[in-house]
Formats: C-alpha cells, sequence, structure tokens
C-alpha cells in the first residue's frame, strides 16, 4: 500500500485534501503525481504552510498552482504561525514539526468516519513520534503503517471486528414419546 491507496481509503471518495504544517513535501508530491495521473480526483487541495528551518513556501506554492492551475481544483494556500484543521476534508496529512498533538486532536474529533489521518513525520522526527504515541494512548486508538511501514496513519472509527462462531445446535425428539 503506498501513498495513493491510502487517500484511496476513505470512504469519501472524491473529497478534499489538506496538508497541515507541510514539514516536508514528498507526499504532497506524490499526492499531486495522483492527481495529474487521474488516480486521485479530490475536489479541492488545501495547504497550511508552517515556519520551519528550511524554507518550503515555494515548493508548496508550485503544488498549489499545479493544483489550481493544471488541474482546475477549489485550492488554497495559507502561511501561518501554527495550523488549525478548518474543514471537512476526508484526507488529512498532518506534517507539523511541533503541532502534531494539538492538531490530532483538532482532526480526529472533528472529522467524520472514514476519514484517514497521514503522519508522514511519524518515522522522521522524534517529537512528531512521541505526541502521536501520547495521542493513541491516551485515546485508544490504534496506529497503522503502509506496507513499506514509512507512512503512518490513523482511520477514523476503523475498528477491528472479531467474530465469533457459534456451534449449532440440532434438536432431536426424544426417544421417550
Amino acid at each position: 500500500m503506498n501513498i495513493i491507496d491510502l487517500v484511496k481509503l476513505n470512504s469519501k471518495v472524491g473529497g478534499s485534501i489538506s496538508v497541515l504544517g507541510f514539514g516536508e513535501i514528498a507526499t504532497s508530491l506524490k499526492i499531486l503525481k495522483g492527481m495529474i495521473n487521474n488516480t486521485l480526483i479530490p475536489e479541492s487541495f488545501d495547504i497550511q504552510i508552517e515556519p520551519n528551518p528550511i524554507n518550503l513556501y515555494p515548493k508548496a506554492l508550485d503544488i498549489f498552482n499545479e493544483g489550481k492551475n493544471r488541474l482546475g481544483l477549489n485550492s488554497s494556500i495559507l502561511k501561518v504561525e501554527v495550523s488549525k484543521y478548518n474543514g471537512n476534508a476526508s484526507t488529512v496529512v498532518i506534517n507539523s514539526l511541533t503541532n502534531t498533538e494539538n492538531l490530532l486532536n483538532q482532526v480526529y474529533f472533528s472529522v467524520p468516519k472514514g476519514t484517514v489521518i497521514l503522519l508522514p513525520l511519524y518515522g522522521i522526527n522524534d517529537t512528531v513520534r512521541k505526541d502521536t504515541d501520547n495521542f493513541t494512548v491516551e485515546n485508544k486508538t490504534e496506529l497503522f503503517f503502509d506496507s513499506s511501514k514509512e507512512i503512518a496513519y490513523l482511520m477514523k472509527d476503523k475498528t477491528l471486528y472479531k467474530t465469533f462462531n457459534s456451534t449449532k445446535i440440532t434438536r432431536t425428539k426424544s426417544l421417550m414419546t
């Protein structure tokens, strides 16, 4: 399962994609390639970029322009100090280096069932890993990984169902009647 498959996991096909934080560009570029190849067809693609040591704003602007001009998506880009979830996206990419736990609390409890929350910085940044692990323990949620074990994700209300097998009871007439 790759990033495109993870985005397709959501239950709301054609929903919007929201990138919060923009702490790395690889995930957004893969999503953009999926949109260009018509593998993903979202309604909108929104980016909120927080300050970080590497100036990623030009890259975010390029991705935004591709989505808006080339693909005709209803897109937006915001330069913010702290990202805030403010929509009803079917896929949320949390890429914040400093605001992960707060964003998880905002997003997880306000998105509809079936929403995929991607955490591409989980395996890269220790603070993101610690914040995510704290969130999953406190809220009794399960963290999942793609097949390459590179991208962690949460899925709103994805539960593992346990099936119970019951033995069939056959009734027979008593010999005493």
